[in-house]
């Protein structure tokens, strides 16, 4: 006798949020502790940055695997592959005896822990429609907001009194209790399977590609996102060496940034809607501008210190809250039908850039601010440039559609 489908359910929020806060929380814990890690493996402060390089590198294939793969094959045994992925390169990282071990456990550790960001999103989509998912999801963004906001003040804390591997250790029961908890309360949510089509993938990436509205958008938000990984790979060097702060106070002064970031956010959920996407994306990029040109006279003239370094960061910050989530709406809005194609192309593109960015401050870097601001600088002002030229492209759309139209017949007279 044929049995009806069982309906299908949300798993636990609680569960999707844990799973995504485990991947944002491990590419942030370890940044206090980086001059601790260079000084264990003998090795300078820009190798010990590869860390966060690789993690980001690793991060930006997963954006394009996860997505297709659970529609292929399901978002649970994906979501459990991943977890799985995750806790064994963070074990790895507990015991490596070599930068290298700990680079290959980075790597493992960053593609696994991309399984939650991206597979949270995709379920609560499964289940609900899109006003319901929207509150959702919100819910599932705000881990992603606040595990890098308080990953860096344990992580100091724990390099101080107990040193860098702990943090690791933590992690990995971290991982190992969600990875249990996904197991017995993690139910597929997959309607029907979808099968992979690798030339409509390839095609609709050609057609994102092609767009000088998606191109601008991307790498406006990409570069944007590098200019904050730039500081955040850059700023611990700078307190401990140049400054002699101990690694826990990074923990504390990035707060600082990432409530501007956190704020700016807040104006834009409610101001995004009443004055556009391009508008805000003007408003929040100017805003970052003003304190980019502060941030690289402020430190160029006068004694650097945290106040130097991090107050123009947290103006920084406010005006990319307001700039980036009407960046990716952009990005995801310019071909509509192919928004999931267009989110993961976005995301590959936005790791890319911001591993490219802490890759070449790791060659530059040096105990003074100039390698940081200047790597930090450039990725705004690139930013700036991407945005304007999105911006440009995408009013003359509707001229070009009105130029194409055919123009009205006559009417026949009676």
């Amino acid at each position: 006798m044929h049995r009806p489908p069982r309906p299908r359910r949300l798993p636990p929020l609680w569960l999707l949020i844990a799973a995504t806060a485990v991947g944002a929380a491990s590419l942030h814990i370890i940044l206090p502790s980086l001059p601790r890690v260079a000084m264990d493996f003998a090795t300078d402060y820009g190798s010990a940055q590869l860390v966060l390089t690789v993690y980001l590198a690793a991060m930006a294939p997963a954006q394009l695997v996860y997505g297709p793969l659970s529609d292929r094959y399901g978002r649970r045994p994906l979501l459990l592959l991943g977890l799985s992925g995750y806790l064994l390169g963070t074990m790895l990282c507990v015991y490596a005896g070599s930068l290298e071990v700990m680079l290959a456990g980075r790597a493992i550790q960053g593609f696994g822990g991309c399984a939650g960001m991206v597979l949270a999103r995709a379920i609560v989509r499964d289940i609900h429609d899109r006003e319901r998912s929207a509150g959702l999801i919100a819910h599932i963004t705000m881990a992603m907001s606040l595990a890098p906001m308080f990953a860096p003040a344990i992580g100091g804390w724990l390099e101080v009194w107990v040193g860098w591997r702990f943090g690791f250790l933590m992690l990995s029961a971290f991982g190992a209790i969600t990875l249990l908890c996904a197991w017995f309360r993690l139910n597929e949510t997959l309607p029907a399977p979808v099968a992979i089509a690798p030339r409509a993938m390839a095609g609709h990436y050609r057609l994102l590609l092609g767009s000088s509205a998606f191109i601008g958008y991307t790498l406006g938000t990409g570069l944007a996102t590098a200019s904050w990984y730039a500081f955040a790979a850059g700023a611990p060097y700078l307190l401990v060496a140049a400054m002699n702060e101990s690694p826990s106070a990074y923990g504390l002064w990035i707060l600082l940034p990432m409530g501007g970031y956190t704020i700016g956010n807040l104006v834009a959920s409610r101001l995004s809607q009443r004055l556009g996407v391009d508008r805000m994306i003007v408003m929040g990029t100017a805003i970052g501008l003003a304190a980019t040109a502060a941030l690289v006279l402020w430190t160029g003239l006068a004694p650097i210190g945290p106040f130097a370094l991090f107050l123009p960061m947290a103006i920084l910050t406010f005006g990319q809250g307001m700039a980036q989530p009407n960046g990716v709406a952009g990005a995801i809005s310019v071909h509509p039908h192919i928004a999931g194609a267009a989110s993961g192309l976005l995301g590959f593109i936005q790791m890319v850039v911001s591993a490219v960015a802490t890759l070449l401050l790791s060659a530059i870097q040096a105990p003074v601010a100039w390698p940081t601001v200047s790597v930090l600088a450039g990725s705004v002002a690139l930013s700036t440039v991407a945005f304007a030229y999105a911006i440009l492209a995408q009013r003359r759309v509707p001229t070009i559609l009105a130029a194409t139209e055919p123009a009205p017949r006559p009417c026949e007279p009676d």
